[in-house]
């Protein structure tokens, strides 16, 4: 049976992983602030159990803040013209609540 990780339990993982400074599993404590991670765990890591590594991805994307990551030059002209498209119309579009039921009847 596959895992799937709706918004709520997503959530969960979030508030998991701003409440604590350590990734933690039943197997594992990963340090993430300035800690580096030994190379051996990574065949720990692909060990766990999917729903476990799930929670972990989760926790180490909500650890990123946004102010760290660097745009390319690319995605920074990409973001730019997604906003110059948006000050155009900003009537053009739909609001998301309207995608994502479109796509869950899709499934």
């Amino acid at each position: 049976m596959m895992a799937t990780l709706n918004c709520e339990s997503f959530s969960s993982f979030r508030r998991a992983a701003l409440e604590s400074k350590m990734l933690r599993s039943s197997r594992l404590c990963l340090p993430m602030n300035g800690g580096s991670m030994s190379p051996s765990l990574l065949p720990e890591i692909l060990a766990l159990p999917v729903s476990q590594r799930m929670e972990l991805a989760a926790k180490i994307w909500e650890s990123i803040k946004p102010q760290e990551i660097e745009l390319t030059e690319e995605h920074r002209r990409i973001l730019d013209e997604r906003i110059k498209a948006y000050e155009a119309n900003p009537t053009e579009g739909r609001p998301w609540e309207e995608v994502k039921a479109d796509l869950f009847k899709k499934q």
